[in-house]
Order: C-alpha cells, then structure tokens, then sequence
C-alpha cells in the first residue's frame, strides 16, 4: 500500500505544472487531473462507410496487378505457407505473398525498420481482403472486423482529416499536454449498420491528452 500511495504521489507531481490554453496544448503552473491516451465520442450525424476500398474484394486480383510488371521467384515452403517473392528489373524484391490454408497477405515495399509500407491481408482464408494498411504517405488502414465484405474499421493519420479539431471531443475540457500533437483518427461501425457512428482520437506519443 505504501508503494501504491507512493507511486501515485509522484504521478501527481510529475502532472502539475499544467494548464489547458486556447489552442489544445497545456502549459502553464496549473495542475490537471486525468490523462488519457485516446478519447473517444458518438458522433450526431454517422458517417456511410466507404466502398471505394479494397476490403472485400479478392486478394488474388490484387497480386495479379500489384505484381504484372514483376518477375517472380522459385517459390519456397515454410511451416505451411507457400512465399512468392517478387523482384523489379534491377533484381531489387519490392513485394512478397505468402499463402497458408486460412490466411494469405501481400506485402509491398519497405520502410527504414524493415517493415512493409503496403498490406494487403486475408486473414481467414476465404480469398477476400479483410484487412489493408497503407504507410506509403500518412497512415491510411481500413478493416473488415466481422469477416462481412464491408468496412468496419478506418484508421487515418490526423493530417489526412483537415477538420479534425480535440475541441469536439469530451466537450472541449481537453487538451494536448505541451508539445503534443493528434496522432490517428480513427471511425467504427460497431452496430455493423454500414455507417461510423463512434470516432475517436489518439495522441501522438509520448503526449497526453489531460484535464
């Protein structure tokens, strides 16, 4: 109990000295109170779910085409799966498939970590895109949650939202503690009625959203 007591005594310091200013980011000798890492709120008027997607539609036609101008490798076997890895006339690899019983994804380019910038994944095998991420520029990921054909999830970096504004969430009694910028946005369908009816927020770490 006493190192509980402990600990939170030295949150508590380590979170005053902060105050909620006209533009979102805290500063200042006034203390706030909670802190959160995404928040969250049902919106009025809910957003249709786009179409225009690769959700739903067949992993394979997406191979055929990201990998036309391709060669393909000998493929090669690996705890069940079968990878095809796809290089461009100067011999670099820029995409790879891999291929199980119930799953298969198609993985384009990489960043400087070593992950894929594009995905597009089929994670039950029915041959559909369920799931499909987009890194190439500011985030861009959409996915199929319930296995319907239809979008469920959109996930996308702030600066791809021009509106977004943190006073629309928790009425206004938030903001960014200093420094801090709006990472993500992201809108659901949870009721699975074809529109977004929950949007919600997500801070850019290792900033906070405090009141």
């Amino acid at each position: 109990m006493k190192t509980c007591l402990s600990m939170i005594a030295m949150v508590t310091v380590g979170l005053a000295g902060c105050s909620a200013a006209e533009d979102g980011v805290v500063s200042g000798e006034e203390a706030y109170t909670q802190s959160r890492t995404s928040l969250e709120r049902e919106l009025r008027s809910p957003i249709p779910v786009p179409t225009d997607t690769p959700i739903g539609k067949s992993l394979e036609s997406f191979v055929s085409e990201r990998t036309r101008s391709l060669t393909a490798g000998t493929p090669t076997e690996r705890n069940a799966c079968t990878m095809t890895r796809y290089k461009n006339a100067e011999g670099a690899e820029e995409m790879s498939y891999e291929k199980c019983a119930e799953k298969a994804f198609l993985r384009i380019g990489r960043d400087e970590t070593g992950f894929p910038v594009i995905v597009y994944a089929d994670h039950n095998g029915d041959g559909k895109v369920d799931s499909f991420r987009d890194q190439s520029g500011p985030l861009y990921a959409v996915e199929d949650e319930n296995r319907d054909g239809k979008v469920d999830r959109l996930t996308e970096a702030a600066e791809r939202v021009p509106d977004l504004s943190l006073a629309d969430f928790g009425g206004g009694n938030w903001a960014l503690s200093e420094g801090g910028q709006i990472a993500n946005r992201i809108l659901e369908d949870k009721n699975r009625d074809g529109r977004f009816e929950l949007e919600s927020i997500t801070a850019k770490q290792p900033a906070w959203f405090v009141r």
